[in-house]
This record gives C-alpha cells, structure tokens and sequence, in this order.
C-alpha cells in the first residue's frame, strides 16, 4: 500500500486480516484495523513514512500483529495495540503507542532506534536481547507495593523478561513508575532507567506531606527517611513532614508525595519516587549510566498580588525504591544510582526524605550469596549510590519571622547491602583494608586492628600478633621492627622498650660475651650486658665501648679487683682514674692507658692487661704502661756527631731505651716498682 491509501477494517470487529507474504505500507498509506482484529503477516511487516491504527475501547483492545518480523522507519507509527507477536525481530524507529496495555513477543531482538519510541499503559517485553536507544515508557500509575521475584511477577507497569541481555545506551531511556528487569546482563551505557517523580502523587501515601490550609506552604513526603517540615507565614504553618515505612532490606515501595496547595486546583506538592528491580547475572554501568528513582521537587507558589494572602511552596516528593540483585557489577565510576528525595518549591517548602537503595547478590532462593561476590571498582560504585534528602526551600526573614518560621530539609534514605562475609565491609561487601579486619558475618563496617596487631592483606577476618622484636599502635598493615637499642621480649607488644645502660639489644640471646664495642641491634627481643672492661652509659645505648681516658668502668671497683673477683660483663657508668700509677699506693686498676690494647681474656678478672704501644711515659701523668710500671731516667743527650770520626767506634755507646716489659734492670739508673697488685 503506497501514495496515501487507507484501508479500514473497522467494519470487519474480530476478523483476521492474514498477508501470505510481506506487507509493506509506504508514502503515507494507512492500515485501520478494528476491534480485537488480528493482522498475521507470513515475512515482513515494513512500514515507512505509513501507519497502523487500532480501535481502542478503554484499555480493551485485544488488536494483535503476528509478523515475521516488524520495522518501522521514523516517520512511522502504529497505535492502539494490545500484542506484538514477532518471530524473528523488530527494528522501531519510529513509534509505538498505545494506551491499551501491550505485550512484545519477540523471537529474536528488539531494538528501539535512536528516534524510536514506545508508550503503553503498561508495558510487557519478551525476547532474546533488547537495545533501547530511544526513549520506552509505561504510563500506569501503579501504588505498589513490589516484591522481586521474576518467576511469578506482580503487575509492574513495565516489564522485561529477556534472555540474553539488554543494552540502554547513547542516551535511550526506560520511564516508568515501577520497573522489573530480569535478564542475564544489564548494560546501561550513557543511559538512563528512571521513576523519578512517578511515584505517589502529592499528599498520598504512608509517608505524605500535609499542609496547615490552602495558602500554607507543604512539607515533604517521607519514606526511609522522614520529610522536612515546612515553614510558614505563621506558627500554625509549620507542619511536620511524612514518616518512615517500608523496609529496608527488601524496598519495594513507592516514595510518598510531598503536601501543599490542599484546597486549590493545581497540586503544589512533588509526587514520590516510583520502583525499580533488576534481577541480571552481570551489571555493566558506565558512561554517565543513570539509575534513579528520586522524588519529584515541589512546585514553587504562583505569584500573588494586592491584599491577597501569600502563598507557600509545595514540599518535595520522597525518593523511591531500587533494588539491584546481580553477582557481578562494572563501574567506570561515572554515572549515579539514586532516590533522593525532592527539593521543597519556594516558599519555605519542606525537602523530601530519601529513599531505599539495596544492592545484593542475585540467588534463586533466599540466603547468603556473598562468598563469591565481588564488584569491580567497589569503592567507585560506592560513591555513585546515593539516598540523599531533599533539601528545603528558603523563605525571606521579613515574611517567615527570621530564622524562626524556615522550612526544614528532608532526613537521608538508607543504602543496605547483603549480609557481608567474614573480612567484607559495606553495602558491596568491600574487603577490609590492610591493617583492619572484620570477624563476623553480616553488616558492620570493619575494624582497626588493635595495638600489638596487624593485618597485612585485604579481606582478614582476624588480625594477628606482632612476632617478638616487634610492635604495633594499631591499625597497622605490618609491625614496626623495634630500632637498634630498644626491644620487645614478647609476641603482641605495643610498643619497642629502651634498654638499660649497661646493655645492648640483641635479636636472639648471646651464648657468650661477643667482641668488644658490640652494637645493638635491629629487632631485639632481649638486652644483653655489655662485654667485660666495657660500658653503655644511656638507655637505648646503640654500642658498648671503652671508658675514656682517666676513667674506668665502675662495675668492678678497684677493692674487688684487686682481690681478684670476676668481672663477668661491662658497665652503665664510667668513673674517674687516681692520678697513681698501677703498682702504687693508690692506684686504680683497670684504667685505661693514653696508647694501649687490651691483651687479656674478655672474662679475665684482671683489669691491669694493657699492653703499650710505646715504650715510656714523657711524664708521670698516673696512667699505666703494661703490667708493671717501669721508672725511666731522661735521655742522655746525643752525642755530637762531628766528635766521632765515621771509621772510629765509639768511646761510649748512647745508652739504649729499651721497653718496659724487655728492659733490663739497671742498678745505678732505674729501680723496679712493685708488681701490679692486678697483675
């Protein structure tokens, strides 16, 4: 049919109109088919710049197309349908619409264009795949309440129940006030799935708002969250908004709408959030995806004049429900998943309560299925979802006593996850972070693990003991090592301890006093003595060392070692030499020569074995040399050296220094001290 031809079937109610083969209607031809006919097309049914009209009898069309397969270009339409049975696929660029409730059948994919649009009363799709680039909408004002189940779905104004997957991409949008979506992918692409604002009208539901009287302005709906109060001309304005209904871990109702405008003829109040339920097995949402059922914002109050009362704002609309059921969710982290409530209209309208967001895992009956739940960029998800209030609309001071009489914003909705497993956190069941953990199973946001802990992966359900050497302030991913000259003797300690003076830290104990000047170290979980003739003077020594000149370790004093008692390890404190040599009355065993080494065992009780570098002593300074102190004459001067010819031997030989543990005793020049007492 072609060049403006019209073909009415009217006349023929409940008669079957069958095409063997293609049927193509082009250039403004039109197809009018009657009440409860059926129009059965064996191939394709094409239609371009033409369309196909039905009666409709309140909502009773029983007007079907049993096709092949449909396309519509955009300069076409049918109307009036209540069944589209296709076989293979449909291509709609053009439109749709029928205020009967209708049903696509369709075999294969169908693909709403970019200029394409469906419009039903409600709305039933059933197929292989969908792709909506164009806008489909479902007009019923259902109430609700909605339970997911896509076995046996109550009547949601619009359904998909597809196989394969569906795609809502470059800008296509689904509307409607309560949406089920049961597939096996959802991919919302730079698309958006809405109910916003076609939830409860204003004033209706558990949760509305109210109003004092007509001129009065609204407060807002509630539902998670209670509305906000609106404020007023007078004391009597300031009404209290909606409450709390619903539940938390299965939403399924609408938002309530938000009060204002009771006795005149337009509402003023916004409607409420409507529903949306998604049961798919992956979830990809990206590209500034939308995903919302916000409540609708009150209108603001027409303009008044002369002696007339004012006028306030209607409240706004509370957000609605949506509940995502999946095992795996895509982010990008662009896009937003919303039912906040709506603003409040100026002026002094109250701002709805938020709405319910529930995301879990998708099971077939009830119960846990966190275990192998994961959501790919978890935390940027995260921030997407949001069951926000809607904030209040301001009023001049002058008109609402100030501050006194102003409206008040909405309370947040909630955001649930499922019952998150041991080591998950959150809504999505994010793993804890390194250095907290989580014990239970269920909700609850995990825990810093506690001083002289650690948890040093993601996802720990318990957090474990420092090892010795080790300490911990809490809320660590590792424990710090304790630093050279401090130590921690036990497991799960909270913090590092300095060592006494007269030690150094070790990680293990010593069997045996190790070498002189030995150092701490790293990780100690004991002190251990310095070795003997040694000291540490300060806590948390990082060596032990020599006394310094004129001064000797106090740990043996000079009446035991001179008895000769066992100086087994070092010291914490240096103490002054006597200016007496070692073997004299007064001397001070065991100090420390200006050049000397040590040349006794480390555990030798003898502090006297110093043996010198050089031969005598310039001065009697009281420092020992050796273990005997040898009295030395001074020099003979040199003789000159023109006063021996070179063949010549000398008359008298220079006399010869020799060292004070090698020299011979001279009778006439030099006496032997008495023996080291030490020695």
């Amino acid at each position: 049919m072609s060049d403006g031809a019209v073909l009415s079937l009217g006349q023929y109610p409940q008669q079957n109109l069958t095409i063997t083969y293609s049927l193509e209607l082009s250039a403004y031809a039109e197809l009018a088919l009657g009440y409860m006919q059926r129009l059965i097309v064996g191939s394709q049914l094409r239609l371009r710049s033409s369309s196909i009209s039905s009666t409709e009898l309140s909502q009773q069309s029983a007007t079907s197309l049993h096709v092949w397969s449909l396309s519509l270009d955009t300069l076409s339409s049918i109307s009036g349908l209540a069944l589209a049975n296709i076989t293979k696929g449909a291509s709609i660029e053009g439109r749709v619409i029928s205020s009967n409730p209708l049903t696509f059948h369709v075999g294969g994919q169908l693909s709403v264009r970019t200029l394409g649009y469906v419009a039903a009363y409600s709305l039933v799709v059933l197929a292989e795949s969908v792709s909506v680039q164009g806008k489909v909408q479902a007009t019923e004002g259902a109430a609700g309440p909605f339970s997911l189940n896509c076995t046996a779905p109550v009547d949601y104004p619009m359904q998909f129940h597809v196989k394969g997957g569906i795609e809502v991409s470059s800008g296509g949008v689904l509307a409607s006030g309560g949406i089920l979506i049961c597939t096996h992918a959802l991919d919302v692409k730079f698309g958006t799935i809405t109910s916003q604002g076609i939830g409860l009208p204003a004033g209706t539901g558990e949760g509305a708002g109210s109003e004092y009287d007509e001129h009065s302005p609204g407060s807002g709906g509630g539902h998670a969250g209670e509305g906000g109060r609106s404020g007023g001309f007078k004391a009597a304005d300031l009404v209290l908004g909606g409450g709390v209904y619903g539940h938390d871990w299965e939403p399924g109702h609408m938002g309530s709408g938000g009060g204002g405008g009771s006795s005149s003829t337009q509402r003023l109040g916004g409607n409420g959030g409507g529903v949306i339920h998604v049961s798919a097995t992956s979830l990809l949402f990206s590209d500034g995806a939308v995903i919302n059922s916000n409540g609708a914002s009150g209108a603001n109050a027409p303009m008044v004049t002369g002696s007339s009362p004012p006028v306030g704002g209607g409240g706004g609309g509370a957000g609605g429900s949506i509940l995502l059921a999946t095992q795996n969710i895509v982010t990008d982290g662009a896009g937003s998943i919303t039912a906040n409530g709506g603003a409040g209209g100026k002026p002094a309208g109250g701002g709805g309560g938020g709405g319910r967001v529930h995301v879990r895992p998708k099971y077939d009956q009830t119960g846990p299925g966190t275990d192998s739940w994961r959501i790919n960029n978890a935390g940027r998800l995260d921030r997407l979802i949001q069951a926000s209030s809607g904030p209040a609309a301001g009023c001049d001071a002058s008109r609402c006593n100030g501050t006194e009489w102003q409206a008040q914003p909405g309370q947040n909705g909630t955001r649930t996850g499922p019952d998150c497993a041991a080591g998950d956190e959150g809504m999505l069941c994010q793993p804890c972070t390194e250095g907290f953990c989580k014990a239970w199973v269920g909700p609850g946001a995990c825990e810093a693990c506690a001083a002289g802990k650690y948890a040093d992966g993601e996802g720990q359900s318990a957090c474990t003991e420092c090892a010795p050497g080790h300490a911990s302030a809490g809320g660590m991913a590792t424990c710090t090592i304790c630093e050279p000259g401090q130590y921690a003797a036990a497991s799960g300690m909270t913090r590092c301890t300095a060592c006494p003076p007269g030690t150094v830290s070790r990680a293990e104990p010593a069997a045996s006093p190790s070498a002189l000047n030995q150092s701490s170290e790293p990780g100690g979980t004991v002190c251990s003595a310095c070795p003997p003739h040694t000291v540490a003077v300060a806590p948390g020594s990082q060596r032990c060392s020599y006394c310094a000149l004129g001064s000797y370790p106090n740990q043996c004093p000079s009446s035991r070692a001179v008895a000769g008692a066992e100086c087994s390890h070092g010291s914490s404190e240096c103490v002054a030499c006597s200016a007496v040599p070692c073997g004299f009355p007064g001397a001070t065993p065991g100090c420390k020569p200006e050049s000397a080494q040590w040349t006794g065992a480390l555990d030798d009780p003898d502090p006297c074995h110093w043996e010198c570098n050089y031969s005598f002593f310039t001065s009697y300074s009281g420092r020992k040399c050796g273990p005997m102190f040898e009295q030395v004459l001074p020099r003979p001067p040199a003789t000159p050296r023109h006063a021996t010819p070179r063949h010549a031997a000398p008359r008298h030989a220079a006399p010869r220094h020799r060292t004070a543990r090698h020299a011979a005793p001279r009778r006439a020049a030099t006496r032997r001290a008495t023996p080291c007492p030490c020695g």
